[in-house]
């Protein structure tokens, strides 16, 4: 498994990317790929249409639990204010999300020769 590093620090590798079905079929949903991390460390990267789209995507995908919210959390820790709070996936359920960063990658060009050359060294 290829592990990437990017120029500021933050790395990444095959289990961490969510979504890439469609893009892998031609991107027919002009997706792009958003790294989402906490402070400098990769959580994961997934293909979206937009950075909205991309949390409501890793939450559904699971890949943000350690930040869900519960109504306990909410009372004890809280209080009424729930300005801090967000509320994503497809539940809609409570995260907090302030120590959470998007950052909108550039969308890789699609390769055959390396897409081809990769499954060849695979199948050996």
């Amino acid at each position: 498994m290829t592990k990437i590093t990017l120029r500021n620090g933050m790395s990444f590798d095959e289990k961490d990317v969510v979504g890439i079905e469609d893009w892998e079929e031609g991107n027919p949903n002009f997706e792009q790929p958003f790294l989402i991390h906490t402070h400098g460390s990769t959580i994961c990267i997934v293909f979206a249409r937009c950075e909205g789209d991309a949390i409501d995507i890793a939450v559904d995908e699971n890949k943000l639990d350690a930040f869900q919210i519960t109504e306990e959390q909410l009372k004890e820790d809280y209080g009424d204010d729930e300005d801090n709070i967000s509320f994503c996936g497809n539940a809609s359920e409570m995260f907090d999300l302030d120590t959470i960063g998007v950052v909108k990658l550039l969308n890789p060009k699609l390769s055959f020769t390396a897409c081809y050359r990769e499954m060849m060294e695979e199948n050996k």
